[in-house]
């Protein structure tokens, strides 16, 4: 089976703001690749990413630690879609001969997408989707963050927020279990049966910060059913104790 690919980059400027006496910028990028049959029109996999550059212009190796960082997102996925490809190849390989049934029967599909939240006070941080159909009823998809410091260029986590980790992080998750304790349709219906599965979210690094906080994200299924979606939790700075940004 042959593929061919479509490839395009386009990028365009997100915002640009003053951070921590030094300017930060994020451009936004965007890349498709779709691969084909061997007919050359059906469309075997689509891999999407939007995906970002952050320009640091009075810190240059900062930015290129940052870059790097924000790249590797990209080529993981992208690698990820040829494999993809090369499930998609066998599965039309078990139909026979027949031209008739060598279309395939559906389009397989990743998507990786980020989307700043916060430049400002020596921080950039993302908000990142990642989407994966490879058959059935619906896809699959993740809401997590990355979020990098400015000076340095190190991807930060979340007990590096805080001068005081473990207050910080038993804040994050007291605060998620209040909120969870309002919502409805979830599996947990206790503080006692919710705390494990918010310590969970929280130890797995999905957040990301805002303007006015800091937010997490449950994964589909986790908390509730999937029409429910990743429920999010957004917990104020005024509440986290020791915040070093």
């Amino acid at each position: 089976m042959k593929a061919k690919i479509l490839l395009f980059l386009l990028i365009f400027a997100i915002s640009a703001v003053s951070a921590a006496a030094q300017s930060a910028s994020v451009l936004g990028t965007q890349r498709e690749d779709i691969i084909f049959a061997e007919n050359g029109t059906d469309e075997l996999v689509k891999c999407y990413s939007k995906n970002a550059i952050v320009r640091l212009p009075e810190n240059p190796a900062a930015e290129e630690k940052i870059n790097t960082a924000l790249a590797e997102i990209e080529d993981q996925l992208m690698h990820d879609c040829r494999g993809l490809f090369s499930e998609q190849e066998e599965i039309l390989k078990n139909y026979g001969s027949d031209s008739e049934f060598q279309r395939p029967m559906f389009t397989m599909e990743m998507r990786s997408e980020l989307t700043p939240q916060r430049i400002s006070g020596g921080i950039v941080s993302f908000e990142t989707v990642d989407y994966m159909y490879s058959g059935g009823a619906h896809g699959m998809y993740g809401v997590n963050g990355k979020t990098f410091d400015t000076l340095t260029g190190e991807e930060l986590t979340l007990t590096s927020l805080s001068g005081e980790p473990e207050a910080f992080r038993d804040a994050c998750v007291t605060e998620m279990v209040r909120q969870g304790l309002l919502m409805e349709n979830l599996w947990f219906k206790t503080a006692d049966e919710l705390r494990p599965a918010m310590e969970v979210i929280a130890d797995r690094e999905s957040w990301y910060l805002t303007d006015t906080g800091i937010v997490f994200h449950s994964s589909p299924y986790e908390l509730a059913p999937y029409s429910e979606g990743a429920l999010e939790f957004l917990i104020p700075y005024s509440q986290l104790p020791g915040l070093k940004y």
